[in-house]
């Protein structure tokens, strides 16, 4: 029986006669002899050719295996020629139809590149690589673990798990999808929390990355304040978490002080905010006569001490102004003038005391210049200088005496007081005589 291997027609007989002829194109047949295998008997064909008898051996055609060439599933005959209905595939006999991975797009394949690569467009049963499909496609996907499985190491693109994808994965306590460290969530997947030292908006006032509540953010993460109770070093000098203004630390987060205007209680009488030794509060003590300082519009004097004949009495009132001497003579008004060779007296006799001018001497110490030989005397005396308001106290002024053309030709030092509805005056002895304190209305 002949074989035909993938030739267009063959030549010869076909019956049992064992004898075989050659086709045009050369090739020869293989021939049937009809005797036995063992025989091993040859011929001639009709050209003179030799031809081989079958001698019970193998074909040289058929290989070690027993797949004889040209034959289905077995590799092509020379020329890639297969026997029908067989083709030659890839040096492969097959039988028509789709074949994934012979290079021509068949039935229902979506591609065919011809090669079993799975890392490419075309992968398994010539599908087109999509992600999910167990399979990474190389420079397109990053990992494909065949899910959709968002939490474990391969997300459902296809892209490695990363921190900051917006998915939550084993390892993470938070993903947000960005990079920023002012949100909840920080750039390494971690809770922004209050110490961290990054600010989360919205919810941290300050964040600086320490537990200490001495600096400008506290550890609550809000912005140190006067009266949160703790002190800001450098800032306040303390901090009780009150608005109490009566205990050791007052507004403003400073120490209580006298002066500062806030009575400290069980330590300060008064605080009057100012460091006035003529008021009612002094040293944060209330004044009282006897303390030494005169208390305006209150006491006269105050000497310290409750000593009486000391020109300041018990009771912090002058002695000058109740115990004052009174001159009253009506020769001593400056309006006096009996010329020269008249009344010439002299107060020689003065010693420093405190004198009060009245009745008809009139009611003060003149203080303007006599004319001289007024008010009894050859040389009048009177005041430089203003009266002295009764708030002043008692006042230095200067006394001088008028004589001849000068003024002020002799000069005492005197005090001055102003008793609230009369003046007294300390005056001491002239130095000459004829001199006199003139009186004034």
């Amino acid at each position: 029986m002949v074989a035909c291997l993938g030739l267009t027609a063959c030549s010869g007989s076909g019956d049992n006669s064992g004898t075989g002829t050659f086709s045009s194109s050369g090739v020869t047949s293989i021939t049937d002899t009809g005797t036995d295998a063992d025989s091993g008997e040859t011929g001639t064909d009709e050209s003179g050719t030799d031809t081989t008898t079958d001698t019970g051996s193998e074909s040289e055609s058929e290989s070690d295996t027993g797949c004889l060439a040209g034959s289905e599933g077995c590799n092509c005959a020379p020329g890639n020629f297969c026997e029908d209905p067989t083709i030659c595939v890839n040096d492969v006999c097959q039988l028509p139809g789709p074949v994934c991975g012979n290079g021509l797009l068949e039935g229902n394949e979506q591609c065919d590149d011809g090669n079993a690569l799975d890392t490419d467009a075309c992968v398994g049963d010539c599908m087109n690589a999509t992600c999910g499909d167990g399979f990474v496609q190389s420079g397109v996907e990053q990992c494909d673990d065949a899910n959709t499985d968002d939490e474990d190491g391969c997300t459902s693109t296809c892209t490695i798990k990363v921190c900051g994808d917006g998915t939550v994965q084993a390892g993470e306590m938070c993903d947000d999808g960005n990079l920023t460290n002012e949100d909840t969530c920080l750039d390494d997947c971690t809770p922004n929390l209050c110490g961290d030292g990054f600010l989360n908006t919205g919810v941290e006032a300050c964040d600086d990355g320490n537990s200490d509540d001495t600096d400008a953010c506290l550890n609550t993460c809000a912005v140190a304040t006067c009266g949160d109770g703790f002190v800001q070093a450098g800032v306040e000098e303390c901090d009780d978490a009150n608005i109490d203004d009566t205990d050791a630390c007052v507004s403003g987060c400073l120490a209580a002080t006298c002066g500062d205007g806030f009575i400290q209680a069980g330590v300060e009488a008064c605080d009057d905010a100012n460091e006035e030794t003529n008021d009612a509060c002094i040293a944060c003590v209330a004044a009282f006569c006897g303390d030494g300082f005169e208390q305006t519009g209150v006491e006269e004097c105050d000497d310290g001490n409750m000593t009486t004949g000391d020109g300041c009495s018990p009771t912090c009132l002058l002695e000058a102004c109740q115990d004052a001497i009174n001159l009253g003579e009506a020769d001593r008004l400056n309006s006096f003038n009996d010329g020269d060779g008249g009344v010439e007296l002299c107060d020689d006799n003065m010693n420093n005391l405190w004198y009060r001018f009245t009745g008809a001497a009139g009611t003060r110490l003149a203080n303007a210049a006599p004319s001289k030989y007024s008010c009894g005397t050859d040389a009048p005396g009177w005041m430089m200088g203003d009266y002295p308001m009764v708030a002043d106290g008692a006042v230095d002024r200067t006394a001088c005496f008028a004589w001849t053309n000068d003024t002020c030709t002799w000069q005492v030092p005197i005090k001055v007081l102003n008793c609230g509805t009369t003046y007294v005056f300390q005056l001491p002895s002239v130095p000459v005589c004829s001199l006199r304190y003139c009186g004034a209305p």
